[in-house]
This record gives C-alpha cells, sequence and structure tokens, in this order.
C-alpha cells in the first residue's frame, strides 16, 4: 500500500499562486459627456473595482485626478504610470493599479 501512496504523492500538482488581472477605459472626464460625465460614472466603477478584487487593473485614458479619486475610493492600490502628454502627470494615463499587500515594484 505505502507505494501507491508515495505515487499519489508525487503525481499531485503543488496549489498555483491565482493573479487576477483585468482592464478598465475610464474615459477621461469632460462636461461634454452629459450623463456619462465622470460624476455620473464613477460610483459604478468604484464598485466594479471593489467587486473584482483585481490584483491588477490597468486603466486607459484617465486622468490624473481621476485615478487619485479611484485609489482614494477603492485603497489598497500602488500605481506605475506616466501621463501621455508630459510624461509625469499631464494628459491621459495608461496606468497599471497593483495590490501593494502581493506586489512591489523596483
Amino acid at each position: 500500500m505505502w507505494p501507491l501512496v508515495a505515487a499519489v504523492a508525487v503525481l499531485t500538482p503543488a496549489p498555483m499562486a491565482s493573479l487576477k488581472a483585468m482592464s478598465y477605459n475610464v474615459r477621461f472626464s469632460t462636461a461634454n459627456d452629459g450623463e456619462y460625465s465622470w460624476p455620473h460614472r464613477k460610483d459604478r466603477l468604484y464598485a466594479l473595482l471593489k467587486h473584482e478584487a483585481a490584483d491588477i487593473i490597468g486603466l486607459q485614458e484617465a486622468l490624473r485626478p481621476q485615478i487619485t479619486e479611484i485609489r482614494h475610493a477603492v485603497p489598497g492600490y500602488a500605481e506605475v504610470g506616466v501621463g501621455r502628454d508630459d510624461g509625469v502627470s499631464s494628459g491621459e494615463h495608461c496606468t497599471i493599479l497593483y495590490r501593494s499587500d502581493r506586489f512591489a515594484v523596483s
């Protein structure tokens, strides 16, 4: 019986760590969007991000104030990304948010 138990132990794969990633096109904030403007969209986005609880989130078209609001509303994430216009903070961003309790960027 022991050889059978040993064979089962060898064939059982090690558990893999899970990683959940998602991407979301935030769309920049502009008053011209009327009912689709950022103030009307942001609470739904916050709820979605909290519900999904992804480890890594790619954000497209977000402006710096939107990213700041998202990080405030959905804590626990650090970020990597720059603004398109000046390579720092101006213009639309393609930002990566990552769970700061799981990852470190160096």
